[in-house]
């Protein structure tokens, strides 16, 4: 005879089963395999946010965090903060690799590694509007490389386009979307581009 299972025996099966998932997914991720599965499966998944736990804290700014980003290889950590620095963490001994005071007047919203750079260069964006390329490489001629489209307005993000380390994209409380070519040093008709060139706007 068939038994019927309760709504509670069949949630917990579901769970059982997608925790198991879950292993399986991390443990192919070595070979490469079913990526995007992992993403799906860890969705929404209550029990595994539920067994995260805090494994270090790190004191490395002086204001709240904003943003938070990973290079490509998961070594290190870039992170940006209401005191207007850029700090790149390594993930493993938590030793800070580099701490740049970067010429943003506002709070750090997003920042961003540029895509085959080495994690070397680094797009930002702030409260004022301002959106800084910084070139750790070259730190001091790299300063005040600001792009000034979204500027008198905040800038909440930017996002880089994967393996191109020349374009990234930003949006902003102006209701624009922009999209930057670093490779062009042409000035365009907007006054308020500076040395970088926007080329196209999205609304």
């Amino acid at each position: 005879m068939r038994r019927d299972f309760t709504i509670e025996e069949r949630t917990n099966n579901e769970m059982n089963q997608k925790r198991k998932s879950v292993f399986k997914h991390i443990y192919e991720r070595q070979y490469l395999t079913k990526l995007p599965k992992l993403s799906e499966v860890t969705k929404d998944d209550e029990g595994l946010v539920q067994r995260l736990d805090l494994l270090k804290s790190l004191p490395i700014h002086e204001g709240c965090v904003n943003t938070i980003c990973w290079n490509e290889t998961g070594e290190y950590m870039l992170s940006g903060s209401d005191d207007q620095h850029l700090v790149i963490t390594n993930g493993y001994d938590y030793k800070v690799k580099a701490n740049y005071h970067t010429s943003h007047r506002a709070n750090i919203f997003s920042a961003k590694f540029l895509p085959c750079t080495n994690d070397t260069q680094i797009v930002s964006c702030a409260g004022d509007g301002v959106i800084l390329h910084t070139d750790l490489n070259r730190p001091q001629e790299t300063y005040d490389s600001q792009l000034l489209c979204h500027a008198g307005t905040t800038t909440y993000e930017v996002i880089t386009i994967p393996n191109d380390p020349f374009s990234f994209l930003s949006c902003g409380e102006d209701g624009t979307v922009r999209w930057f070519d670093l490779r062009s040093k042409s000035r365009v008709a907007n006054t308020s581009l500076h040395k970088w060139r926007q080329i196209q706007i999205l609304r």
